[in-house]
């Protein structure tokens, strides 16, 4: 018998360690391992932190997108504005400095400022909202009786959305206020 590995009767092997310590290790499935359980690509090395660089970079963008949003109570539409005036921003002083300095300046690209596409999503957009209309009068004027007849859905949408704000409210009260959240800001009431 060596020290390094041991057969047991129940198909395990014992791996030795320092000071008469084991650790017992579970072969998966005929020999797979959780690399091979994963997948065994690239998602499989980042889950398992195989590619450190790719892992941190994610976990990183995870743990900002968390404190933006829990701890500093950032809104999703909020943080969009700012994203967009942002690069509206650099993109400015990019061509600003390129002139300066007779650098390149910003190379936007091509599918943004044609005018074809602005017009066809015009025209899609336009299309919709007409038919939208068009049935909304009909309806309106007592033409479809069906569908008029229909608004009393919304007693009962109103019923099921009691109902799930009543369910929310106890998930909230069991589940979500338990989570560990960052320090809450006090709104002002104006």
């Amino acid at each position: 018998m060596s020290s390094s590995s041991l057969d047991s009767d129940d198909g395990r092997i014992r791996v030795g360690k320092p000071i008469g310590r084991h650790r017992t290790t579970h072969h998966i499935g005929g020999g797979k391992n959780i690399h091979h359980i994963l997948g065994g690509g690239k998602v499989a090395d980042v889950l398992l932190w195989k590619d450190k660089k790719v892992s941190a970079a994610i976990l990183m963008g995870i743990s900002i997108i968390w404190f933006l949003f829990e701890v500093v109570e950032y809104n999703f539409l909020t943080l969009l504005c700012h994203l967009i005036i942002s690069t509206i921003l650099i993109i400015f002083i990019w061509n600003k400095v390129a002139d300066s300095f007779q650098w390149n300046p910003p190379r936007i690209p091509e599918f943004f400022l044609d005018k074809y596409t602005f017009r066809e999503v015009a025209d899609i957009f336009h299309a919709k909202m007409d038919q939208f209309e068009s049935n909304f009068f009909y309806v309106a004027c007592g033409n479809d009786f069906r569908h008029f007849i229909l608004e009393e859905v919304d007693y009962y949408v109103g019923r099921v959305n009691r109902r799930m704000r009543k369910s929310y409210k106890k998930f909230d009260k069991e589940v979500l206020t338990k989570i560990p959240r960052g320090p809450v800001k006090e709104h002002k009431d104006k």
